[in-house]
């Protein structure tokens, strides 16, 4: 036990980054415990995966955030560890209690009128509003970000942008090996697909019409009853 030669008080997670050359440990491993420790490990070179990524998924476990919601290999760091865009979709910063007041916008379903307002995209560290969240009941909402290939997802194509839609549902557990997810995205519709809401397209759901009106650096939309 390393606490019988190191002192590992007030450490709460130890990373451990193995040599590229190492082949015994074939994949990462994650021991959560006082302190958790973290291994990258030959799947983590093979897959070329950002070791950052790997460490700053599994640590967020460790703040006991459940994470893997919604299921998009594509989309967010906290998908998996080697998800090409490496942001935290604003739904998990919302609940962690990570995000600014002002980046987001709140409506219930019930209290929506047609409204049009700009997106910065959540790829980017950028000042402005992140995401809109309408209420659809006591326990789901829709939540409306916009994308782009930037800062944190450096390795999609160039030109990937747009809008996605993700139907949130807190009654439902995320269950990594059954395929159980809080989150949805309606937008895109694939797990492994980055086909958001382009300018002029519009998705309907819930009684609620999205439109992406117009793009450029950000995505300006509009929101409106479908009935």
């Amino acid at each position: 036990m390393a606490a019988t030669v190191v002192d590992t008080g007030g450490i709460t997670s130890v990373w451990v980054i193995t040599p590229k050359t190492a082949t015994t440990i074939d994949e990462g491993f994650a021991l959560r415990d006082r302190p958790s420790v973290f291994s990258t490990g030959g799947s983590t070179y093979l897959s070329k995966i950002p070791i950052w990524q790997h460490f700053v998924h599994e640590t967020l476990h460790s703040h006991g955030a459940l994470g893997h919601s919604p299921k998009n290999s594509q989309i967010g760091l906290f998908w998996n560890t080697g998800a090409t865009g490496a942001s935290l979709n604003s739904w998990d910063a919302m609940t962690l209690g990570w995000m600014k007041q002002e980046n987001v916008y709140c409506v219930a379903k019930e209290s929506l009128t047609t409204q049009s307002m700009t997106l910065v995209p959540i790829e980017r560290e950028q000042v402005g509003l992140r995401s809109v969240i309408i209420k659809l009941s006591e326990y789901e909402a829709l939540v409306i970000e916009s994308h782009r290939k930037d800062k944190w997802s450096e390795r999609w194509s160039t030109g990937t942008s747009g809008i996605s839609v993700m139907r949130v549902d807190t009654r439902i557990d995320t269950v990594w090996d059954q395929g159980n997810s809080t989150g949805k995205y309606l937008v895109p519709v694939r797990e492994h697909s980055l086909d958001f809401l382009k300018v002029s397209q519009t998705f309907t759901t819930d009684g609620i019409k999205v439109t992406l009106v117009k793009s450029g650096d950000n995505d300006q939309i509009r929101i409106e009853p479908s009935t």
